[in-house]
């Protein structure tokens, strides 16, 4: 581990598993939600794209750190604590 950056576990949705070789849960440091997507984009070239767009998280896609909403938490600053465990949840319809 670097410095502040805590470990954290990723858990993957089935529509995204591909741009990370089929993983369900990929490990990850971060202190941040915002460095634990920098970092989880090493791993799974090309999905920060699909969770970020202008320096905020996507519309159509939420982040539970351990059970907790990272919007209502900071956002992309949201706090990641040792072990926590990050949801993507992309939403399933257009709206």
């Amino acid at each position: 581990m670097t410095g502040d950056a805590a470990v954290a576990r990723v858990i993957v949705p089935s529509m995204m598993r591909q741009l990370c070789r089929g993983a369900e849960v990929v490990e990850v440091e971060g202190a941040t939600l915002k460095e634990v997507i920098a970092r989880l984009d090493v791993k799974c070239p090309g999905i920060r794209e699909l969770l970020t767009e202008n320096g905020s998280i996507r519309h159509h896609v939420a982040f539970f750190i351990d059970g907790v909403d990272a919007r209502s938490s900071g956002g992309l600053f949201a706090p990641v604590p040792e072990g926590a465990e990050i949801v993507i949840v992309p939403a399933l319809s257009g709206g």
